[in-house]
């Protein structure tokens, strides 16, 4: 597995130092002739309402709060600032994947403006559309599919089900608000709408009467008539080798995002028969991509009334179930804490990060934006990272004697540990 791993690292290295060379600007005539020989001819960079035939407000603007990870022990820091009026943008005869952040129109690839903005840091997954480093862009192919029209719900890891649920699904509600002229018009989802229950029965609840179109990973459509929108919730996919993630990096529309989880909760969730909140959930997880402690975390936490669960088996109507009744949760950081969108207001949690992700604020603002109480601590890995893509496949041990000092300090005011007493 490490020297599958390492080839592919090695691969993706060439490949990318190949790019950076043939589009480093000036393009000179003989590196053009090159890509577009291979069939990645480079690419202008743009913003879709640059090229959009029409645009349509479909939220005003609104604050957005963000927050960086809280240190157990310490007092949140939540950070204010403006958020744009979020746009529908209706670009023809658009090449398109609902698992990028963009769509090429022409010569131009069209992104949103964060993404333009802080290029020098922030990657993105172009899957098979474009190759998109340090600033310059390549095609990678044609597009293998034709569709009319079309309205995009997707992004930058929509096989992800933190990314598809907080970044790509808000955009099916969006499109619900659309003018009456585009009620016709489909939704392009990513796959694993299909294949996925979890991810089909999410679409389900916003995608109201409108016809589906599945798009495969490798497929491009070329759409003649696309609406793209705006993000919701921003943050970076990967970013650039030595570059952290920082609290700058993100932001959110409060007002959309509160209502789209508050409708999220309550298409799924018989409000009025909820049971209160007494349960207490280990988000255990399968040992597919990198070890650590679990069994040894998940000892200690059970000590503290924590029960195991593992939300990957579940249904999207199970998983709901369980979190309405949670308490307090513990866990690593990870797409779990999406189950926070579930949970009653007031859930006690504790997770844990590389120091280098230290202002990683993706699942501490989804915490504080739902008014949830998350604390984090710092955990070292295995080896040093080099990347952000690394934290995804590093092992790590979390110190368990810091681990129960967390417990004791964040749950041991809560009425359930009455009966437990804690050594002196």
């Amino acid at each position: 597995m490490n020297l599958r791993r390492s080839a592919r690292a090695l691969y993706d290295q060439v490949r990318n130092d190949t790019f950076d060379f043939l589009a480093a600007e000036p393009v000179r005539p003989l590196r053009r002739k090159l890509l577009q020989a291979i069939g990645k001819p480079p690419l202008l960079l743009g913003i879709f309402e640059e090229s959009a035939d029409e645009s349509y407000v479909i939220a005003g603007p609104a604050g957005s709060t963000t927050i960086k990870p809280v240190p157990v022990g310490a007092v949140p820091q939540p950070r204010e600032s403006a958020f744009a009026p979020v746009r529908a943008h209706i670009i023809p005869h658009a090449l398109t994947s609902p698992y990028v952040s963009g769509v090429i129109r022409g010569s131009c690839l069209l992104l949103p403006s964060q993404l333009i903005r802080d290029r020098s840091r922030i990657r993105t997954h172009g899957g098979p559309l474009f190759h998109f480093e340090k600033g310059h862009a390549l095609a990678r192919q044609r597009s293998s599919i034709e569709i009319p029209e079309g309205i995009l719900v997707g992004g930058a890891g929509a096989f992800n089900w933190y990314h598809f649920i907080v970044e790509c699904l808000p955009k099916a509600l969006l499109a619900s608000r659309l003018p009456q002229g585009f009620a016709s018009l489909p939704l392009l989802v990513p796959m694993e709408c299909r294949t996925i229950p979890s991810f089909s029965d999410a679409l389900g609840l916003f995608s109201e009467s409108r016809r589906i179109i599945y798009l495969a990973p490798d497929q491009i459509a070329h759409v003649g008539r696309l609406v793209v929108f705006d993000d919701v919730s921003v943050g970076p996919f990967n970013l650039t080798q030595g570059s952290w993630p920082i609290v700058d990096d993100y932001s959110q529309h409060d007002d959309f995002m509160k209502e789209y989880f508050h409708e999220f909760r309550s298409r799924l969730l018989d409000e009025a028969g909820e049971r209160e909140p007494t349960k207490r959930f280990y988000l255990a997880r399968p040992r597919l991509r990198r070890n650590y402690n679990q069994d040894e975390l998940m000892d200690i936490a059970g000590r503290f009334g924590f029960v195991p669960l593992g939300l990957e088996g579940l249904t999207l109507a199970e998983q709901a179930r369980h979190l309405s009744e949670a308490e307090a949760l513990v866990g690593p950081s990870g797409a779990a804490w999406t189950g926070l969108a579930f949970c009653p207001a007031g859930v006690r949690g504790i997770s844990w990060l590389p120091k280098e992700y230290e202002q990683f604020s993706s699942y501490a603002s989804l915490a504080h934006l739902l008014g949830h109480r998350l604390h984090f601590l710092t955990v070292a890995t295995e080896r040093p990272l080099r990347s952000s893509a690394d934290a995804y496949e590093q092992s790590y041990a979390l110190n368990t004697i810091q681990f129960e000092d967390a417990l004791w300090r964040v749950m041991g005011d809560l009425s359930a540990m009455d009966a437990i007493r804690r050594p002196s």
